[in-house]
């Protein structure tokens, strides 16, 4: 365990190394683009319009309503699951980086959240558009989103340090984990609302850690109160996730180099 906290510990101090390896995936994406990264924002806005008129039909909700939750609930469940989607491969795909030098595998994964979290302030701009656009006016909540990014941090770089071991010593769990949290976002209140779930079937919304953790995101924006349950939940797999991760990485981390 001492191991895995070094190595934490070590790559979180990285910032130059971390900074580079999260902006430049993205400077290679929009190269010698007009718009530049601003094709995240027309595509996200792009994305909330066709989903937010589409489903706000099929559930027969008022536009006014269902587009702003459709907005926020898309971005925050980009920032929730972005980071463990990038993790699956992200050992592999920066092999260069721990094949010749001794470097902490934690540097990668807080580069994958980084690199996230610039493409949800990107998106906020859509969030502010459609808020003024339908005029919802969060209030002073708004800043609760501050605590539940932190979380959310802790998290998605260690369950992501987790994906990422895992991934790279047995090649079909990167299948296996990237269609999980596909179907993950069915089961989870993005496109829908949970008080649309009979009362037979509110554990899809109460049980689902993802739901939870993505309400942390959600809520301040449309000025909702945080549910207690999804902070207890939340706050409860972050340090059982603290706990772990470090455990784990101690004791395989050092073999991670021959995996990739």
């Amino acid at each position: 365990m001492k191991n895995g906290l070094l190595d934490m510990y070590e790559g979180a101090l990285r910032w130059r190394a971390w900074h580079l390896m999260g902006i430049g995936p993205l400077r290679q994406r929009y190269a010698r683009s007009y718009l530049g990264q601003y094709w995240i924002v027309l595509g996200t806005l792009i994305t909330v319009t066709a989903f937010g008129l589409l489903w706000s039909q099929l559930w027969r909700l008022p536009i006014q309503e269902f587009i702003p939750y459709v907005a926020v609930s898309h971005i925050g469940w980009s920032m929730v699951t972005g980071p463990l989607q990038d993790s699956i491969g992200s050992l592999q795909s920066n092999s260069y980086y721990f094949i010749n030098q001794r470097a902490p595998l934690t540097t990668v994964f807080v580069a994958n959240y980084y690199r996230n979290l610039i493409i949800f302030f990107h998106n906020i701009l859509v969030v502010l558009a459609v808020l003024l656009w339908f005029r919802v006016n969060p209030g002073l909540p708004v800043l609760l989103v501050l605590p539940g990014l932190l979380v959310n941090a802790v998290i998605s770089i260690n369950l992501g340090i987790l994906i990422g071991l895992v991934c790279a010593r047995y090649r079909d769990m990167q299948q296996i984990v990237g269609n999980a949290l596909q179907v993950m976002y069915f089961f989870t209140p993005v496109m829908w609302k949970p008080e649309l779930l009979p009362e037979h079937a509110r554990w899809l919304a109460d049980y689902n850690p993802f739901a939870q953790l993505l309400a942390l995101i959600r809520d301040p924006f449309l000025g909702r109160p945080i549910d207690s349950l999804s902070w207890a939940v939340a706050v409860a797999f972050a340090l059982f996730l603290s706990l772990v991760t470090p455990f784990i990485l101690g004791k395989f981390g050092k073999q991670a180099a021959y995996w990739i």
